[in-house]
């Protein structure tokens, strides 16, 4: 770019704002904004850190601040410019702060900071392209965690979905086998879980993040004109209708798993062209499948080496070199998946004899394929019109500064206060291990004709989809067999239902039910008819029928409410007022839930009677385990009680 196009800056501001390469004026506010929520941002990375999923969370965060490093125009003399979008921007990340501190939601902190950091891009002047480095912040969303619980449902499906491919080529390949859910059982050789294959560093949100970076610094990123990416967002939401409406109608016309999935992933796709453009959007969408396609692979390859060449895949450094040679596979894939989409919708070249349409057709086929304009003038009217940020604007910088200084302020006193409120809250703030150790003694021999036959404890990874710990108690009785757990620990509500879904089971039924309507009596025969569970039928193709009796309890031992109808607004609306009513500086440290369920199957219709008779047993079997919880963690013991065993 010639010095006739560099952007101008009076001497007067130049002289006021920069100082070593950096317009302080303007950058400080913005940096005590981030500051100000380091301690609800800590708590936020710090839960997401433990998260199997998660674990390239810090790459994200990296690879942001090396672009930004690396691209800073310090040798401009307007390195900020005046910029709508980033005041737009900053709005809706002190917006964020707010309901951080009125919720005491780390989320929100996380939200709040990327939009702010977010925003300071966007007013970021990018000498290349003679726009911002905006899209600098991108590497940061891929670990913000989906609301409503949708990165766990949308990772328990690429778990399905692996598991059940698995399987076909298992049976392809000859090699006898039986699927538990997501979990791949061959005699005489052992159990390979989908799980553990799909997290770590083979989670999908890895070559997420690897397709993001990839577009981040080789430029690939290019927004679409606003009225094209406003259409662009009204397709994404009729394809979201389309999902949501044949079920909202009837249960009966409900779309399958399949293509439920594939408009979400339509819509998801429409959503991403209107911010990140054609070729990015495919290449994130192509990771996620890449994702599951190599993980598919690598849970493949073990029982495949063990039973062709007695090679052990499946643990030590054999196990974790497969893991990172799948990993770098995906990768190597994602680049080629770039180079195959630039083959399919490369550039053309512009024509003189095309005619006023064929170069309309033209510049709009170069734009999908993110082709860098050739038009120097117009990259010359576009840093022209980049003006200095106005001087009510750097004062309202430093008025929002000041808001987030008061926001940090209270968030620091929520986690003082709540850490000080008692001993047992300051020890257990940062604990890495918030679950309590249940015995089989823990619920009676016999629960009203219910006898117990059999106990285990499932132990699995922290942040596993399945709660890191289980303990079951198998039960028997004249009319059935039930199987009662103890599930430990969920980052809040846990809708159990999906889970099951994930593991082959059709859901054709869930309510909420209070004690009362449980046990078909009047509120005022009941102790108390606040804490609701959720009764859910559901079936398999086999023709099994399964029967579901959840809830959950937070580490108070107080009920969580149920969403009536989990995934709706009206879900969203009654975890709000959770937030508000209860506990609300306690539950900063305290988010954990507990969930206690019972589960009952047949081949069979299952009677009335017998479902009356498990949802008398499971709230006494409820009230049971809380009592215990409540016991341990007053006395810090995992001892039951004498009078337990013999309970009824």
């Amino acid at each position: 770019m010639s010095s006739a196009a560099q952007p101008t800056q009076s001497p007067s501001q130049s002289e006021t704002y920069v100082s070593q390469g950096f317009e302080w004026g303007i950058l400080l506010p913005y940096i005590v904004a981030i500051l100000s929520q380091v301690p609800m941002l800590y708590l936020y990375y710090q839960r997401l850190s433990k998260e199997p999923h998660y674990g390239s969370v810090g790459f994200g965060v990296l690879a942001t601040v090396v672009f930004a490093a690396i691209s800073w125009p310090r040798d401009q003399a307007l390195q900020f410019h005046q910029s709508q979008t980033s005041n737009f921007l900053l709005w809706l990340g002190v917006i964020a702060a707010g309901f951080s501190v009125l919720f005491v939601e780390p989320w929100m902190s996380a939200l709040s900071v990327m939009l702010i950091v977010t925003s300071l891009l966007a007013r970021t002047y990018d000498k290349e392209t003679g726009g911002s480095l905006w899209f600098a912040a991108l590497p940061l969303y891929v670990f913000l965690a989906l609301p409503f619980g949708l990165d766990r449902t949308l990772i328990t499906s690429l778990q399905y979905y692996s598991a059940t491919y698995t399987s076909r080529l298992l049976d392809l390949a000859g090699i006898g086998h039986y699927m538990d859910g997501t979990v791949v059982n061959v005699p005489n050789m052992g159990v390979y879980g989908i799980e553990q294959a799909c997290s770590g560093v083979q989670s999908f949100f890895t070559l997420v993040l690897v397709a993001v970076v990839f577009s981040v610094f080789t430029r690939r990123v290019k927004a679409p004109a606003f009225g094209l990416g406003v259409l662009s967002v009204l397709v994404g939401c009729i394809f979201l209708m389309l999902r949501w409406l044949p079920g909202a109608i009837s249960a009966d016309y409900a779309l399958s798993v399949f293509w439920s999935n594939f408009f979400l992933v339509i819509a998801l796709g429409f959503v991403l062209f209107s911010i990140v453009g054609f070729r990015t959007a495919v290449l994130v969408l192509s990771a996620v499948f890449w994702a599951m396609f190599m993980n598919t692979i690598r849970i493949l390859a073990i029982p495949l080496a063990q039973y062709f060449f007695e090679l052990d895949l499946a643990s030590g450094l054999n196990h974790t070199m497969l893991g990172y040679t799948t990993l770098i596979l995906g990768i190597l894939l994602i680049i080629s998946t770039d180079q195959f989409i630039l083959f399919l919708f490369g550039p053309v070249e512009d024509a003189a004899d095309s005619g006023q349409y064929g170069r309309v057709i033209g510049k709009f086929w170069n734009g999908l394929s993110g082709k860098a304009s050739t038009d120097n003038n117009r990259t010359r009217r576009r840093s022209r019109s980049r003006q200095p940020v106005s001087p009510f604007n750097q004062k309202m910088l430093w008025v929002f500064g000041g808001l987030m200084i008061f926001a940090g302020l209270w968030q620091v006193y929520d986690v003082w206060a709540t850490m000080n409120s008692t001993k047992d809250l300051n020890v257990r703030a940062f604990d890495t291990d918030v679950t309590v150790e249940f015995k089989e003694g823990d619920l009676p021999r016999e629960i009203d004709g219910w006898t117990r036959v059999k106990f285990n404890t499932d132990s699995r990874s922290r942040g596993s989809d399945f709660g890191e710990r289980s303990d079951v108690w198998q039960y028997r009785s004249v009319n059935c067999a039930a199987s009662a757990s103890l599930d430990q620990t969920f980052p809040g509500w846990h809708e159990l239902t999906t889970c099951y879904r994930n593991t082959g089971w059709k859901i054709t039924g869930r309510r909420a039910l209070s004690p009362a309507q449980a046990l078909d009596l009047d509120k005022t025969q009941v102790t108390d008819d606040s804490w609701h569970m959720v009764e859910v039928t559901m079936e398999k193709p086999t023709g099994e029928r399964g029967y579901l009796l959840f809830s959950h309890f937070d580490s108070f031992g107080e009920g969580l409410e149920v969403p009536r109808s989990w995934g709706t607004v009206n879900g969203f609306i009654i975890r709000v007022l959770n937030r508000l009513s209860h506990r609300i500086r306690a539950s900063l440290l305290h988010g954990e839930a507990y969930q206690i369920q019972v589960f009952l199957t047949s081949y069979n219709e299952f009677d009335p009677a017998v479902t009356l008779e498990a949802r008398d047993r499971y709230l006494k079997i409820r009230e049971e385990v809380r009592k215990r919880f409540l016991d341990k963690k007053s006395s810090g013991s995992s001892e039951p009680p004498k009078s337990a065993e013999s309970a009824a």
